[in-house]
């Protein structure tokens, strides 16, 4: 009975197309300077401690509940100067060269950037390097 609760379980998750996924957001601001930004609100937000009602991932969608942290996250990078004009959900996929979680499509533009949370509640910012 258990094994087909589970197997159940699992063949709805599949055929749901449920995963991780990060907030992609694109931002108006200095392009050349937001892969920093990027990274100082990522570990800003990862080290300000537990927060109320921050993000966790849903264990049935896969998407990020909550929003204390992306909220934390997107006034950091306003307070840099950078104003936000789109945010859209992305799918984590394994990459086994890099041997971690990446976005995909990745976070692709210059004027973008990507953030997830893993389940244990650690936060990761993914920009582009900045073009030479």
């Amino acid at each position: 009975m258990i094994r087909s609760v589970i197997a159940g379980a699992g063949i709805c998750l599949l055929l749901t197309g449920c995963g991780l996924h990060a907030v992609r957001y694109t931002w108006v601001g200095d392009e050349t300077k937001l892969p920093q930004v990027n990274l100082a609100c990522a570990r800003e937000v990862q080290n300000a401690g537990p927060v109320a009602g921050a993000a966790k991932h849903n264990p049935f969608t896969g998407k990020l509940v909550g929003g204390a942290i992306p909220t934390l996250y997107k006034d950091c990078v306003e307070k840099r100067g950078y104003r936000r004009t789109g945010t859209d959900d992305v799918a984590l996929v394994w990459d086994d060269r890099l041997f971690r979680w990446r976005p995909d499509p990745t976070c692709g533009k210059p004027q973008q950037t990507c953030l997830w949370v893993e389940p244990s509640g650690d936060v990761w910012g993914i920009a582009p390097l900045p073009s030479r």
